[in-house]
Formats: C-alpha cells, structure tokens, sequence
C-alpha cells in the first residue's frame, strides 16, 4: 500500500534511458546514437569562444566562391576575427611576385618602328593611374576574385580611351563564349542585378582574364581563397598559446584539502590576511602550483606548424616568408620545392601578358575608330619579368661564368637577367664601344702627335 503523502521514488535516468532504448527498433537506435554524436560535437573552444562545426556539416565553412571573396576581402582588411594579418602578408607577396617590376611595355619583336604605338599605350598606362607599380592594384583584385575584367570606352571630351575596372563583388557578372566551344573566339560579358541582365558588353569592349577556371565556365577561382581556413586556424593556434600564457604565466597556488571544511577555512585565511605567493602560511592543506600540462602547448605548436605548411604549399610561398625559416629542413629542400613555384608563377605570367594584350590591341581599335591616322594594333606588349632569388643564383652561377667564357653570348645573358631589356642594353654597350673607341682614337692621336714633336 503507498501512503497518499509519501511521494513516489524517482526513476534512475539512466536506467530508464536503457529502457527506452532497449524498446526502440535497430532503425531508431541508430538515429538516437547519430543524434547523440552531433550534439557532443558541438563543443565549445574555451580558448577561442568559438563553436566548432558539427559532424552533420562542412569542416571548411567557406564552401561556395561569393563565402570566399567575402571573407578574403574582410581578412584583406583587417576586418575579420582570424587569421587577417597572415593573409594581408601573403597576398602582398603574391601580388608582388606575379608584377615584380610594375607594368613595363614594348614593340613585338620583329615589327620595326613602333615608337606610336608604344607612346600611345604607355600615355594610356599613366592616364589610367596603372604606372609605377600601380598595376599591382589588378594582380590583387585577382587574389580576391580568381579573375579581372575592364572595360574599354572612348572619352570623346579628352579623345582618349579610359579602362575601368568591374569587380564582381560590386556587381555580378557572366563571361560566356561568343561562338560556343570556340574558347579563343569572341566572348560576351552580361553584368545582372537581382537576376536580371542590367548590361552588356561587346567583345571589343573589354579585356578579361580568369586564373584557376574548373574548364566548363569562364569564371576564376582565387588560390589564396583555399588558405583561409587554415590561416583562421593557425592564429586560433597562437592565440590558444597566449591564452596559456596569461593564464599560467604567474605562479597558480593549488591547497588539496581533507575536506570540504578544511578547504573553506584556508579560503577564509588567505581572504583575512591578504596572503600573497613569497608569504608564509600555515594550514592543514598541501601547496602545490599548477600549469599547463606540457602536451597542450606541444599540440598547439604541432597544429601552427601544420597550418603554416599547408598554407605555404598551397599558396605557392616559402615557409620562410610567412615567419617559420625553422620548418625547412635544409636550403636544399627549399631550392627544390621553388622550382615547382616557379613554374607556377611563369605560367601566371604568360597568362597576364596576353591579357595585356589583348587590352592593349582592343584600346588602339577603339582609337581608330574615332581618330584619322592609324596605328597598329598588335605591336605592343606587356614586359612582366618574374624575379626570385632562385633567377639570379642561375645568372651567378651559370650564365656570368659561361658568358666569361664564351659558352654564352652577352644577348643571352642581359635575357636571363630579370629586369633587364636586352635590345636597349645591347644599344646602350654599342653606344659604349663606340665611346671608348672614340677615346682610344683620340689618345693615340695624341701620343703620335707626342711622338713626332708636334
């Protein structure tokens, strides 16, 4: 009999747990398990504050390319939470490695007198504010967007052609073929808003260049946009260690007590006295001082080393530019591993001189059009020059001393020398010769003059 006043006993939760799954089908227990995982998934980060992602979702929340501009570009500026600064450092290099010089032009070799068109596009180049290394500006809107489009227009108020820059985060836009399956033929850019085509421009209207393009669709995909994960991650790292720091950086006094009374009195003690560490007490308690176990900052080092790695070999930069010359093995490992991000970067720059091409040859047709004297269109181009420590080894090593021998010309060496035009060097060592010629003439002249008493 249960007395009406007596409330009945409550059920252990846990073995009315195991009941309950006990009666549940293999199909629901599985569920309950998978439901189970993802919340213990969501564990707080007491370092950082941040909620980590769980099981049911994706690891790398900058899964789509608008996620991926948006965040580059707040992490560019110094707006996001993560990782800005590394990124801000990485970008820079990039973008100076790729234009090293600034945009330099010159004639097609072969064309002849092309000192017009050359005026003309380098006019252009200084009205259009990309001189004096200025360029640089298209190189990092690149590193955002994956791609670069300007569009060419005639000002009939200065008779000059102005090219202005349309970034596809301001407004969206589609470059499509305009013969399909002729990639070199034509191609049409269609600029929308809220889903609706507000613009359209010609082929001869722009000139557009996309990097990292999946091969089915014109549209370009940042390399740096695949570090921002682990450049968020590796400043998580370093703050994780910063954290253990301030938190055990002074001594952390520990008392093991018998009991709980024991624990409040040495509490209430240490309050009344005013203890501080160097003062002497005495109580019923053990004193120890605690700190971080040694595997935590260990695994934070482990993960920062990672995340640099990573980020060095997908964005193509030495590790010793981004701040960790010890993770190299050896100059010999590093020297290697640069030859492949050298070619990588020769392929980036062939693919920025035929933009600058293209762009140049469709400014001098739109020129034409309104102005009566003609000039040439493809005779100009773009003079991008890559520049590493591994290019000028090569010059010292191989190219000076074969060329002392006579195992190379003089033109080959001034080509392999970054930064340096072999035609006007070559004019500039004939005007040379001719100088001291001149001199030599002159002093045996007055030698001879010496010689017979004159």
């Amino acid at each position: 009999m249960r007395w009406p006043w007596k409330k009945p006993k409550p059920a252990d939760p846990v073995k009315a747990a195991v009941s309950e799954l006990a009666r549940r089908s293999k199909t629901d227990l599985a569920r309950a398990v998978l439901a189970s995982t993802q919340e213990v998934d969501h564990v707080l980060d007491l370092l950082t504050g941040q909620l980590t992602e769980a099981s049911s979702e994706t690891a790398n929340p900058y899964n789509t390319r608008e996620k991926r501009i948006e965040q580059l570009v707040k992490m560019y500026d110094g707006e996001a939470n993560w990782g800005g600064g590394l990124l801000f450092r990485l970008m820079n290099i990039r973008k100076a490695a790729q234009l090293p010089y600034g945009l330099k032009i010159k004639a097609v070799d072969g064309v002849g007198d092309a000192d017009d068109e050359v005026a003309f596009i380098q006019a252009a180049i200084d009205r259009n504010n990309l001189a004096e290394g200025k360029a640089q500006e298209l190189v990092k809107q690149k590193e955002f967007e994956g791609q670069v489009l300007i569009q060419i227009k005639w000002e009939p108020s200065e008779l000059r052609v102005i090219w202005r820059l349309r970034l596809w985060r301001a407004m969206k836009y589609e470059v499509t073929l305009g013969n399909a399956g002729d990639e070199s033929g034509p191609k049409r850019a269609k600029f929308t808003e809220d889903g609706e085509i507000i613009e359209t421009l010609e082929d001869d209207e722009f000139a557009f260049v996309c990097f990292g393009a999946d091969g089915q669709t014109l549209e370009g995909n940042a390399d740096v946009g695949h570090v921002i994960w682990y450049c968020e991650n590796l400043d998580k790292a370093i703050y994780g260690m910063r954290k253990l720091n301030n938190l055990f950086a002074h001594p952390t006094p520990f008392f093991k007590c018998e009991d709980a009374a024991t624990a409040k009195a040495v509490r209430t003690l240490i309050k009344e006295i005013g203890w501080k560490v160097g003062m002497a007490i005495a109580a019923n308690a053990d004193l120890k001082f605690v700190g971080p176990f040694d595997q935590s900052v260990e695994w934070l080092e482990k993960e920062a080393s990672s995340c640099i790695k990573r980020i060095s070999a997908i964005a193509g930069v030495p590790v010793y530019e981004l701040g960790m010359p010890e993770l190299m093995s050896n100059r010999a490992t590093a020297d290697a591993t640069g030859e492949t991000d050298d070619a990588v970067l020769a392929a980036d720059i062939t693919t920025w001189r035929g933009f600058f091409e293209d762009l140049f040859a469709k400014t001098i047709r739109l020129r034409n059009i309104h102005m009566h004297v003609e000039l040439r269109e493809d005779v100009v181009q773009a003079d991008i020059q890559p520049s590493s420590d591994r290019m000028w080894t090569r010059v010292e090593k191989i190219f000076l001393p074969g060329a002392e021998k006579g195992l190379y010309s003089r033109r080959t060496l001034h080509e392999k020398t970054p930064d340096i035009d072999p035609e006007e060097e070559g004019k500039r060592l004939a005007d040379d010769d001719g100088q001291r010629a001149a001199n030599s003439m002159a002093a045996f002249g007055a030698d001879a003059r010496d010689a017979i008493g004159e």
